[in-house]
Formats: structure tokens, C-alpha cells, sequence
């Protein structure tokens, strides 16, 4: 016999609170679930003694109250143990510098030895790596005896030998943080902070410079190493690509502290499954994306920093056909196309306060239009130049383009975001301005971050039917929201409507399902 609404009720009741394992249903640990239930005891102790009714509701909800508390005390215990351990994994002793100085005196004034260690590579390859470092120890040790100069600690020796390494390809003291694969981000402020992202978790290192100077010339050495370009007083700013990383520098006057190095790593770029693996959309997203990949939209990806624009590009990249040449623009080589046709451009800044060759975005895509692409991807656009020419190529048969944006939703990305750029160059009323981003854009693809999770939150259409009361309000498609538990839920709200630009390349295509109606 089926059991009525009050009965089911009651299982519910037992199952949350005589059971310990229903803790599982509602995503608690054991552990946690048994600080709730102290909590619960002395709660219901307390109603008892005041004589008043506590509902199943209100046990439930304390619950999950206190089982939150108690989530979260257990997390800032992770978290301490961890910044424990970075503080002990990092540390070098200063004694050590002393070591460092001898052996870099006597590399630096031996040519045979400056010879090796000029066809050292700046690498993360830990085979390449690992083969530099035993030739550099095998090479320097007979010198270190002929010149009388010894380690006194045997423990020291690999350790000396690690620093003076990183000197000589010319990472320094960040060299480890750079190595390490589960850190995501290290930041440089002046000579003796330097900050790292981990698990999506900001921890402070033990790891500093020797002093000021020693931090300048470390980054002066890496920026003409790694570029074609010299940080100075004239040329203070400077962004540039290292193996698996992007490395900004500000330097001077420009920052409070005289230098900040921020060393961002690319993480190895996911494919659709792989996003699909981890929950960043749903199946019924990846399969409508990549309609519209095939049906040449124009897209749009909006995300704030870190939340996996250029990802999210790559992966739509995978449904691009082999047959079809794709050119690329980046400010540093990121992406990491399948395609077969595929040709891949970087902007250049000043090299020097005396280089005059600069090579900007806009001019690159300029140049790409003659090129004869079949699809344009712009990395990210910054400047109004370049959404200017991206707009246009967009229109002017190159459909089919991807780029991304930073912005926190839809709306902001466009009636702000590339509306604001596009504006400053052209100084075009507001209403033509937009008239052209609805005209040249089909889809936004809004990537969030939130408690450590990369998602898609918003998938929406554009179209000039979509400007409303002077703004472009973009129907939306799907949606995904993270809820309190955790989990991630989409949900398709509408369908793309015929009348539409993409409306129509869906139909053409052959995807007329994906559209509310087809138009006789």
C-alpha cells in the first residue's frame, strides 16, 4: 500500500535523525553530521525546558546550520595545515646564500662553464630539467675542489646546487613555485612577499629575494630573456610568455613597491568531454554549442579572470571542421587548437624606450582579413581598436569568429564592456554602437567561478531584435546556478527564436529542432 504524505514524512524524520548515515543524503560527513547532532541535543534540550513545540522543519534547518558551521571550521583547518606546510616546504635557509655565492663566482669567471650553461633551457620538462641539473653539479664539482671552495654541510650541498641552478637559467627563489603543477598563480610584491594560489586559496610563502637589488636584476635578466623586449624605468610595464606561463612585470615608479611580478600558469586546456567530466555545462549545453559552432555563430565568452575563457574557446574550437583555415590572435600563446589548418599570431609590445615596432591587436586583425581565414579567434579583446575591426569582420562575411571578454554577465559585456570600447574609437552615439554589437554577435557564453567551481551560468542569444529601451537584453537559452549543497544545476529556459540571425544559420544548417519555429 502506498504510504500517505504524514507517514513519508516520518521515514524522512527517521532517515535525517536516527540514522548516521543519512548525514550522506544531504552531503555531511560523519563527522560533521555528529557535530549537528550535539548541536541538535542541546537545542532540543533547550526547547524542552521552555516547553515549546520544535518542528521537523526547524530540525532540519538547525541541522544543516550547525553541519555548515562545522563545515567550515573543518576547511580553515585544511587551510592552516596547508599554509603550515608551504611555510616548511619553501623555506630556504639564508646560510645557504653564502654557498650560492661561491660556486656562481666560480661559474661566472669559467668560460667552458658559461658555455654549458648558456644551452640550459628555461623548461618545466622534468626530464630536460632534471638532465641540466646533473650536468651543471657534475661540471661544477671538480672546479669547486680544484679551487679549494667546499660545502661544509653534506645536506646542504643539493640544496645550494638547486639555487644556483635557478639563478643561472634565471628563474631565482620562484623557480619551485613555478615547478610545482598544483599551483596556479605566483605573485611578487617588492623583494620579500611572495603570494601563491592553490586550490583557488591565496597562501604566503617563506620564499623572498636577497633584498631589492637582487629582485631587480632577477627581473630585468628574465624579461630580456623571455621576450625582445628590457623592463626599465622608460619601459616599466611588460607582459610575456615563459614555458606552460604568462609573467607580468610592473617595475619602478609605476608600482608602490618598486616591482611586482604576477607568473600566471596556463592549466593544460580541456576539451569539451573533459568539461563535461568536471560539470562545467550540462550535455544538452555541449550539444547545442557545438550546433552553433557548426552553424558558424559568432560568439562571445565573458568571464572575470580565471574562470576559463580561453578554455572554453578551445574546447568550442574541437567543432570547427578540419577543412576550414582558423588564424588566431593572442597577446601571449595560449590556445591550443586541434585544427589541422591552423595559424596562430601574437601581438608585440616596445622591445625598448628606442623600439618603435609595435604590433597591436587591431593591426593584426587587419592583417588576418587578408590572410583568406575561414574563422577569426581573438584571445581576448582589450582595446577598442580591435573591437572596432572584429565587429567589422564579423559583418562583412567572416561570421563565425569567437573572442572573449571580461565581464561579470551578458549585459555588462556587451551594452558596457564592447560597447564602451568601440565607442571611445569611433565616438558613434550609443544607439549605433549597439546596433552593430547585436548585429555582429549571436551568442554570449558567460563562464563563472564560484566556491572553487568553473561553470557556464548563462548561455544567450543576440540579435537586433534584442535592444529594448536602449540597452541589449539577450534572450537567454540556458542557465546554470550553484546552489548552497554545492551542486550545480542547468536548466534550459527557452529556445532560440527563428526570426533571429542565429535562428537562421541553425536552420540552414540543419538544426531547425534547436528553434522555437521554422519560418515557411
Amino acid at each position: 500500500m502506498a504510504k500517505s504524505s504524514d507517514e513519508m514524512d516520518g521515514s524522512l524524520d527517521d532517515l535525517f535523525f536516527t540514522n548516521k548515515e543519512g548525514a550522506e543524503d544531504i552531503s555531511l560527513s560523519n563527522q560533521t553530521a555528529n557535530t549537528a547532532d550535539n548541536t541538535l541535543d542541546i537545542l532540543f534540550t533547550d526547547e524542552a525546558a521552555e516547553k515549546k513545540p520544535f518542528s521537523k522543519e526547524s530540525r532540519i534547518e538547525f541541522r544543516r546550520k550547525a553541519a555548515e558551521e562545522a563545515s567550515l571550521g573543518s576547511n580553515e583547518a585544511v587551510r592552516q595545515a596547508e599554509a603550515a606546510r608551504i611555510q616548511a616546504q619553501y623555506r630556504v635557509p639564508e646560510h645557504l646564500w653564502g654557498n650560492v655565492d661561491r660556486v656562481l663566482g666560480i661559474v661566472v669567471n669559467d668560460t667552458e662553464l658559461q658555455s654549458i650553461v648558456n644551452r640550459f633551457e628555461l623548461t618545466r620538462d622534468k626530464e630536460i630539467d632534471m638532465l641540466q641539473r646533473k650536468q651543471l653539479q657534475d661540471s661544477v664539482s671538480p672546479r669547486l675542489l680544484d679551487a679549494k671552495v667546499s660545502i661544509q654541510n653534506p645536506l646542504d650541498v643539493k640544496a645550494t646546487f638547486d639555487l644556483v641552478y635557478d639563478e643561472l637559467i634565471g628563474i631565482s627563489v620562484i623557480g619551485p613555485l613555478w615547478r610545482d603543477d598544483y599551483i596556479t598563480e605566483v605573485m611578487v610584491d617588492g623583494w620579500d612577499k611572495v603570494t601563491i594560489e592553490k586550490g583557488g586559496m591565496l597562501y604566503q610563502t617563506p620564499i623572498r629575494f636577497r633584498d631589492i637589488r637582487h629582485a631587480e636584476r632577477v627581473a630585468r635578466d628574465l624579461a630580456s630573456k623571455v621576450s625582445d623586449r628590457q623592463l626599465s624605468p622608460v619601459s616599466p610595464l611588460l607582459t610575456a610568455p615563459l614555458p606552460g606561463a604568462r609573467i607580468t612585470f610592473c617595475y619602478g615608479s609605476v608600482v608602490s613597491s618598486g616591482l611586482s611580478i604576477t607568473l600566471r600558469k596556463f592549466p593544460v586546456l580541456l576539451g569539451m568531454e573533459g568539461l563535461l567530466k568536471f560539470g562545467s555545462l550540462s550535455i544538452e549545453m555541449a550539444s547545442f554549442l557545438q550546433k552553433c559552432v557548426e552553424s558558424r555563430a559568432t560568439v562571445l565568452v565573458s568571464g572575470g579572470t580565471g574562470t576559463g575563457k580561453t578554455t572554453m574557446i578551445n574546447a568550442l574550437s574541437q567543432y570547427i571542421p578540419d577543412t576550414e583555415r582558423v588564424i588566431t590572435i593572442e597577446d601571449a600563446f595560449e590556445l591550443n587548437l586541434s585544427n589541422k589548418n591552423w595559424v596562430a599570431l601574437q601581438t608585440k609590445e616596445r622591445a625598448s624606450g628606442d623600439d618603435t615596432v609595435i604590433i597591436s591587436q587591431d593591426m593584426l586583425l587587419v592583417n588576418t582579413l587578408r590572410m583568406r581565414p575561414d574563422r577569426i579567434i581573438v584571445g581576448e579583446i582589450r582595446e577598442g581598436n580591435g573591437a572596432t575591426v572584429m565587429l567589422r569582420a564579423a559583418t562583412t562575411g567572416h561570421d563565425g569568429t569567437m573572442t572573449t571578454v571580461h565581464a561579470n554577465d551578458p549585459e555588462t559585456a556587451l551594452n558596457e564592456r564592447l560597447v564602451d570600447m568601440v565607442r571611445e574609437v569611433n565616438k558613434a552615439p550609443d544607439e549605433v554602437v549597439k546596433r552593430s554589437v547585436s548585429r555582429a554577435i549571436n551568442l554570449v557564453i558567460q563562464v563563472t567561478r564560484e566556491q572553487k567551481k568553473r561553470y557556464i551560468s548563462s548561455i544567450a542569444v543576440i540579435d537586433r531584435s534584442c535592444i529594448k529601451e536602449g540597452s541589449i537584453v539577450p534572450d537567454e537559452i540556458f542557465t546554470g546556478r550553484l546552489g548552497k549543497d554545492g551542486k550545480i544545476t542547468y536548466k534550459q529556459i527557452s529556445k532560440v527564436r527563428a526570426e533571429t540571425e542565429l535562428g537562421l544559420k541553425l536552420i540552414q544548417a540543419g538544426y531547425a529542432s534547436e528553434v522555437t519555429e521554422v519560418l515557411e
